[in-house]
C-alpha cells in the first residue's frame, strides 16, 4: 500500500509515524509546501493527554531512534508541578518526529511542492503538485492507494475536493516562551516597576 500524505506540519509527520510504525508492509509519500525543515512556529502546549497519546503513538518505533518524550521533556517548559504537561516551540515537536521518520526506509519526502489537483479511480488516486518555489516549473505526478490532507487551515485539499474554506472565528491567541527571573520580576512587581519586565504578568 502506498499512501500520499499532504502537509509536513505536526499532524501530517504524526500520521506518517504512526503508518510507517504500525503498517510495515506500507509506503508513504509526504509532501511539504515549505522548501527546509526552518526552526520556525509558535510555541504549543503539549497536555498530559497528548504526551500519553505520543507515547502510544511512538511504541513500536526503532530501538536505535531519538528517544522522543526525553528530548522533549529536555527542551519543554513545564506547565505546572502538579502535572505532566509541556510547553515547546512547535518545530522542537516536530523535529523529533522528523528524527523517527529519517530513521525509517518506508517514507520518501518531496519539499517544496503544492497540491494542484487530484483525480480519483478505483485503482487509487493520482495526485498532481507544482513547485512552491519560483523559478521552478517543475511538476509532480504521484500515484497512491490513499491520500491523507494535513495542509493545515487553508488546505488545498480541502479544495481540490470542493469542501467549504475554513472560516475565521475572529478569535487570535498568541503564544510563547521565555526566561524570567522570578526574584527580579517580583521585585519590579511589588515596587509598581513594570518596565524592567513589560511583557511578564506574575500571578500567585
Amino acid at each position: 500500500m502506498q499512501i500520499i500524505i499532504v502537509g509536513g506540519g505536526i499532524a501530517g509527520l504524526a500520521a506518517a509515524v504512526g503508518l510507517t510504525i504500525k503498517l510495515k508492509d506500507c509506503t508513504v509519500i509526504l509532501v511539504e509546501k515549505r522548501s527546509n525543515w526552518a526552526e520556525q512556529g509558535s510555541t504549543l502546549g503539549l497536555a498530559p493527554n497528548g504526551r500519553v497519546a505520543l507515547r502510544e503513538l511512538i511504541a513500536g518505533a526503532a530501538t536505535d531512534v531519538v528517544d522522543l518524550n526525553a528530548l522533549l521533556q529536555e527542551n519543554g517548559v513545564p506547565t505546572s508541578s502538579e502535572h505532566d504537561g509541556l510547553m515547546l516551540g512547535w518545530w522542537q515537536l516536530r523535529d523529533g518526529l522528523l528524527d523517527i521518520l529519517r530513521a525509517s526506509d518506508q517514507i520518501t519526502f518531496h519539499l517544496g511542492y503544492v497540491l494542484q489537483s487530484m483525480e480519483d479511480t478505483e485503482e487509487g488516486v493520482t495526485a498532481t503538485f507544482s513547485s512552491s518555489e519560483e523559478n521552478n516549473d517543475e511538476i509532480l505526478h504521484i500515484k497512491g492507494d490513499i491520500l491523507l490532507g494535513a495542509d493545515g487551515v487553508n488546505s488545498m485539499t480541502r479544495k481540490c475536493l470542493g469542501l467549504p474554506p475554513a472560516e475565521f472565528s475572529g478569535t487570535h491567541v498568541w503564544r510563547g516562551k521565555m526566561l524570567v527571573d522570578l526574584e527580579e520580576a517580583a521585585a519590579s512587581k511589588k515596587s509598581g516597576d513594570d518596565n524592567n519586565n513589560p511583557h511578564a504578568i506574575l500571578e500567585p
